[in-house]
């Protein structure tokens, strides 16, 4: 939070300043980060309410996405680097497909990058897994 005064300035005319109080950060979001434990698992750990899964732009869809590419092309998804598809389901979590783009050129940026779109999307995460 910060403080506003009004001041006279060299023509006689109020003029803003600013000040920063002790309370005021900057970077707000830079806390957020935090309260976040990334983990790598094998299975979906009991209690997770959405899921993570990095998706390729080419090839067949895994066997772990109910739907097939014509279907997630139909979407309009394209599992284009950074984008991402949420599919939330009655029986389980939430599945956040996220695009990583052609299998060729999947790097560890790419997962990274994966990664953080798809923990941004859902708004109640207080459970969040990503295989």
């Amino acid at each position: 939070m910060a403080s506003n005064d009004r001041s006279k300035g060299k023509d006689g005319r109020a003029s803003r300043v600013t000040r920063a109080v002790a309370a005021f950060d900057p970077i707000p979001s830079r806390g957020a980060g935090d309260a976040v434990a990334v983990e790598v698992v094998t299975a979906t750990p009991d209690g997770a309410t959405v899921i993570g899964v990095p998706a390729f732009s080419d090839g067949a869809v895994p066997d772990r996405v109910p739907l097939d590419r014509a279907t997630l092309d139909a979407s309009g998804f394209t599992a284009a680097r950074g984008q991402t598809l949420v599919l939330p389901r009655a029986d389980g979590p939430t599945i956040i497909e996220t695009g990583v783009g052609p299998r060729a050129t999947v790097g560890m940026a790419a997962i990274r990058d994966a990664a953080a779109a798809s923990r941004w999307q859902p708004s109640d995460t207080s459970t969040w897994s990503s295989t």
